[in-house]
């Protein structure tokens, strides 16, 4: 009878260790999968911070384009201007020197009369 009770009793202690080691396995099997469900998250933050920064790249080369664009509108009607005083100043010259010659002619006249 002695070995009967011997017997129940190891088979009580090797149930307790396996049921210990199947909490054990299940512990780390949680904590396996939450620490991926973590990193996983990670992944996805990283990933929507790479497409927001990508974004502003995006936008900052457009809007870099843009400014170069109006610059060389700026130059173009700064041009534009400036041909356009040299043609008014070329035009005033030009009345200048009838000027001077009907004011010369009209001088020698005078001086002739």
């Amino acid at each position: 009878e002695m070995d009967v009770s011997a017997a129940t009793s190891r088979i009580s202690r090797l149930e307790a260790e396996k049921e210990e080691r199947d909490r054990r396995r299940t512990l780390e099997n949680e904590a396996g999968e939450n620490n991926i469900r973590y990193l996983a998250n990670q992944l996805k933050t990283a990933e929507k911070d790479a497409a927001a920064l990508k974004q502003a790249v995006r936008d900052a080369s457009a809007n870099l384009e843009e400014s170069a664009a109006e610059l060389e509108r700026a130059k173009a009607a700064a041009a534009e201007r400036e041909a356009e005083l040299g043609r008014r100043l070329a035009t005033a010259e030009k009345d200048s020197s009838s000027l001077k010659l009907a004011v010369r002619d009209a001088t020698s006249k005078f001086d002739d009369a």
